[in-house]
């Protein structure tokens, strides 16, 4: 049963989300040959910068729209008329929160990888290409570390946090449904609660593992904490360290609050 549910839920979010991404593909190969065919010598320098900032914002929206779509489709099909119907059939809570939580992470993942996918088909064209082993050379100098394995870093770190924001967003969802009235805007503001949260939290816990100096300024000593305890990267991994780390457990955390209350706190009216 879990495998239908599965399927009839990619069925539901494919409808939408597959083209839409299928059509960022498409502009990221059509804007490849504007570049490579210097087409943009031939045209107004307002019209390409007008080109390039509709792209970045098409990445923009349909990665905030896909979060967005799947959230909707969670609250829809477990908290709607729709809920009554799925509340019906012969599926535990757990299988409907599974079902939905692969899906959803499913596709968070799939908008992640297209996206990362996009932008390298733009901007990977041969003049780059040709001259990759030099930049690559300049930037592992920057970062204090091997280019290429920090974007592969990012693009795991990308995907793992894309995964676990769906689990986050159907905790929100799901605690929303708690209160009898102004649900969405009670798991809005779950969701925005716990963000801000977990920001305090990384912070705090950079400062006590010495990662962030305990003094903010821009002074002489500042300064050399980052020169003499650390290089910009590994502040920066570090940071990133301890969100993804918070990340896991908090999804771990959502996903059996979330579970417990689709069994036991479930409310349609």
């Amino acid at each position: 049963m879990l495998s239908r549910l599965m399927k009839y839920e990619m069925r539901s979010q494919s409808r939408l989300l597959l083209p839409l991404h299928a059509l960022l593909l498409l502009a990221s190969i059509l804007g490849r040959f504007f570049i490579t065919g210097k087409v943009y010598e031939r045209v107004p320098t307002v019209v390409f910068i007008i080109l390039i900032t509709l792209y970045l914002f098409s990445l923009v929206g349909i990665s905030t729209g896909t979060q967005l779509f799947i959230s909707v489709r969670f609250y829809q099909s477990l908290f709607s008329d729709e809920g009554y119907l799925a509340f019906t059939l012969p599926v535990t809570p757990g299988q409907h929160l599974l079902a939905r939580t692969l899906v959803g992470g499913l596709w968070a993942l799939i908008d992640t990888v297209i996206i990362f996918a996009s932008f390298i088909i733009l901007v990977m064209v041969p003049e780059v290409s040709a001259h990759w082993p030099e930049l690559s050379e300049s930037l592992t100098k920057e970062l204090g570390m091997d280019s290429n394995a920090f974007f592969i870093l990012m693009f795991l770190l990308n995907c793992i946090s894309a995964f676990t924001g769906i689990i986050l967003i159907y905790f929100c969802i799901a605690v929303g449904q708690l209160f009898s009235k102004h649900r969405i805007l009670m798991a809005l503001l779950t969701y925005l609660g716990l963000t801000a949260l977990v920001s305090v939290i990384v912070l705090l816990t950079s400062v006590l593992s010495g990662t962030l100096p305990n003094t903010i300024g821009f002074g002489s000593e500042t300064t050399r904490f980052f020169t003499e305890s650390y290089s910009q990267t590994e502040y920066f991994l570090s940071i990133t360290k301890n969100s993804l780390i918070l990340a896991i457990v908090q999804a771990v955390i959502a996903y059996v609050i979330t579970h417990y209350i689709l069994s036991k706190k479930i409310n349609l009216n």
